[in-house]
């Protein structure tokens, strides 16, 4: 009896440390993709300006008839597609901080 009760102590032992472990490598894991995604942000962000200028830039060209239509029309993909990415970037960004508060224990914002 009294074996089998230090047999079944150890086990939820075991158990807690596993559960533990697992906490510590969400957050950890969370954590680190907060890190990633704010590089990649902020590099979304970059590329979102440089597309917006070098729109403004095509758009004058093409006012001042020194550029051509399609150099406008790339212009204006290249700035939409830099600015999905940026939006991409954001979401998951926030998605990331919902999954590190989870982890942690925070309470989640509404």
């Amino acid at each position: 009896m009294r074996d089998e009760a230090r047999a079944e102590l150890e086990g939820g032992m075991a158990a807690e440390d596993q559960l533990h472990l697992q906490i510590r490598l969400e957050v950890t894991q969370a954590y680190y993709q907060i890190l990633d995604l704010t590089e990649r942000l902020n590099a979304a962000y970059e590329q979102q300006q440089a597309a917006q200028e070098a729109l403004s830039l095509a758009q004058a060209r093409y006012d001042a008839e020194l550029g051509s239509f399609l150099d406008l029309l790339t212009a204006q993909v290249t700035a939409t597609n830099a600015e999905t990415d940026h939006a991409r970037m954001q979401f998951d960004y926030e998605r990331a901080e919902a999954q590190l508060d989870f982890a942690t224990g925070k309470t989640i914002r509404t």
